[in-house]
C-alpha cells in the first residue's frame, strides 16, 4: 500500500472517531469502506510481509 492511501486510512479513522453527527459518521464509514475495498488486498499483503519479518 502506497503512502497516500494509509495516509487516506488514517486520516479517516481519526474523523470517524471524533464525528458526532450520525450522517456524516455513517458517509465517513462508507468512505473508508471503500478505500478498503480496493485496496485491503495490499493491506493483507503488507500486513503478512511485516509479520515474516
Amino acid at each position: 500500500m502506497n503512502e497516500a492511501v494509509s495516509k487516506k486510512i488514517h486520516d479517516l479513522c481519526s474523523r470517524i472517531a471524533i464525528e458526532g453527527d450520525h450522517k456524516k459518521f455513517l458517509a465517513l464509514v462508507q468512505e473508508l469502506n471503500q478505500v478498503l475495498s480496493e485496496h485491503g488486498k495490499d493491506l493483507e499483503n503488507d500486513t503478512a510481509t511485516q509479520i515474516k519479518h
